[in-house]
């Protein structure tokens, strides 16, 4: 597994709640990832593995107070990873906030320790990909 770094600078809007700015490389890495995910979760979801299904159950599909609500109430990993890249991909979002930035951090901690458990019985050729990010804050200006 590898920490992949995606830095940010904290943008001035009106509203309420703290947006970023994002290195365009890195929201498109990001959103590579996020599908990455969500493909690789999916193929899982056909597989015959007890464990790997109880784990779907119990922790992709379901809704959790670790993730903030969304306008359907509470999220999944599955809904605000799927919600996550509808809105930046094909809505009128074009920035992350910092509440989804830590969410987002959660669950790709959670998925690299899934896939790193998974490893060991080759089960999903995707485990070479393996990459865990984390955000920080930039002291440079980024380039959008």
């Amino acid at each position: 597994m590898t920490i992949r770094i995606i830095k940010y600078m904290p943008k001035v809007t009106n509203a309420k709640t703290q947006y970023v700015d994002i290195d365009s490389n890195d929201m498109l890495w990001l959103q590579s990832e996020l599908i990455r995910y969500l493909s690789t979760m999916g193929e899982l979801d056909g597989h015959r593995n007890n464990d790997i299904r109880q784990l779907l159950k119990h922790w992709w599909y379901k809704r959790t107070s670790m993730l903030p609500k969304g306008a359907n109430g509470q999220n999944s990993p599955l809904t605000f990873v799927s919600g996550i890249l509808n809105n930046i991909m094909w809505g009128t979002q074009r920035n992350l906030s910092t509440v989804q930035m830590e969410s987002l951090e959660y669950i790709s901690s959670m998925i690299c320790q899934f896939l790193e458990a998974i490893e060991e019985l080759n089960i999903t050729p995707t485990n070479e990909y393996n990459n865990k990010f984390v955000f920080q804050t930039s002291l440079l200006p980024i380039k959008l």
